[in-house]
Parts: structure tokens; C-alpha cells; sequence
């Protein structure tokens, strides 16, 4: 367990401000990444598997996928101006191993200033969402 907040930039293309800092933050043996819209940071890592994608759900082709299909609906849902896909690198959860590692990716949406943010974690068909405000 890391007391530390360990800090990774991702350039994000297609996004306001082509670059974004993921920050991540642990509480308890809970890994999640800070977005501006603290009640939605999805987790990244947790040892009881719980709020993980599944395995499969975050690969590349999937999560490019999702979002060329549905991405005026995921706008539409959370007031969104912009979205992409970003890489995750964090835990999945299958039936063969609980929990495990992967090189997987998620979907950032930008949504406007006055915007109002999820309540929780939002997986998109599956999909793990952040949510920074455009600048």
C-alpha cells in the first residue's frame, strides 16, 4: 500500500489542453485517478476487484471502438465537448484470475465549465470514463 501519490503524464490528443497530468491516489487498498469530478474517479486498483472493468472490456480496439459507436451519446450523457482515448494500465477482473494486471485504456471526456459531474464512477458500456472540465 502507497501512501504516495505517484504521478504519470498521458498525452491525451483531441482533448482541450493536449496534455493531461493523471494523478493517482490510494485509500485503503483502493487505487483511483484524481479527476475533476472527485465523486466519479474510477478505480484503477483494488484488491477485492470491486468497480474494475472486466477483462477484455478496456482493450485498445474495444475502447476505440465504443467510442467511434457511441460518442454523441456519451457527450450528450455528461455535457460533454470533447472525448478520447487514453491509456489506463490498471487492474481488470475475469473469472480464470479475480484480479490482474493490465496495458489497457479508458475513454477522457472533457465536459464544459458549468457541467454537472457524476455522482460515481461511470463505466461506458463497460468502458471506464474520466471527466476533466474544459479549460
Amino acid at each position: 500500500m502507497r501512501a504516495a501519490a505517484l504521478l504519470s503524464l498521458l498525452l491525451v490528443a483531441g482533448c482541450a489542453g493536449d496534455g493531461v497530468e493523471l494523478e493517482e491516489y490510494t485509500i485503503g487498498d483502493v487505487a483511483r485517478q484524481r479527476t475533476h469530478c472527485a465523486a466519479a474517479d474510477p478505480v484503477l486498483r483494488a484488491r477485492s476487484g470491486e468497480g474494475l472493468p472486466r477483462r477484455g472490456d478496456t482493450d485498445r480496439d474495444r475502447v476505440e471502438r465504443v467510442l467511434a459507436q457511441t460518442r454523441s451519446e456519451l457527450l450528450a450523457a455528461h455535457d460533454g465537448v470533447d472525448a478520447a482515448v487514453v491509456e489506463r494500465n490498471g487492474q481488470v477482473v475475469d473469472q480464470a484470475s479475480p484480479v490482474s494486471a493490465a496495458d489497457d485504456y479508458q475513454i477522457l471526456v472533457t465536459i464544459s465549465g458549468d457541467a454537472l459531474c457524476p455522482l460515481a464512477p461511470v463505466l461506458w458500456s463497460g468502458v471506464p470514463v474520466l471527466f476533466f472540465r474544459d479549460r
